[in-house]
């Protein structure tokens, strides 16, 4: 992983900015906001404890990370493209999709989440065709 987004995702824990719980009014899925006074991400998310979960909160955390390091000129968000703006997040999920793999006990675990990044590319590839 790259230690900056991995120091990112441990401070996120530690300071609270990553709300994971579940819960009845919580829809499915992530969101990151900023907050620009104190110039820090909220990332909030639905566990539900499925792998896929993992993957979500990676792309949030990306998008979180992202918010931290460009926070200080803020106007660089007034005009991103919708591409520019996933490569943090989708960044995040393929490092997470990496460790998996490396760190997969069996064969069987391992081609798991090469089928994973692979739906993965499949999808970016097909969304950044059409949004374009």
């Amino acid at each position: 992983m790259v230690p900056a987004l991995g120091d990112y995702v441990f401070d996120a824990v530690r300071n609270g900015w990553f709300d994971a719980r579940s819960g009845p009014n919580r829809r499915p899925g992530g969101l990151v906001t900023g907050l620009w006074r104190s110039k820090e991400p909220r990332i909030f998310l639905n566990w539900s404890g499925h792998p896929v979960g993992m993957r979500i909160a990676a792309h949030e955390m990306g998008h979180g990370f992202h918010f931290s390091q460009a926070i200080e000129s803020f106007r660089c968000f007034e005009d991103y493209s919708w591409a520019l703006l996933e490569v943090p997040s989708n960044f995040a999920e393929l490092c997470l999709g990496q460790y998996l793999i490396e760190k997969a006990e069996t064969p069987r675990e391992r081609m798991r989440h090469l089928w994973q990044d692979t739906l993965f590319a499949s999808h970016m590839l097909s969304m950044t065709a059409f949004r374009l």
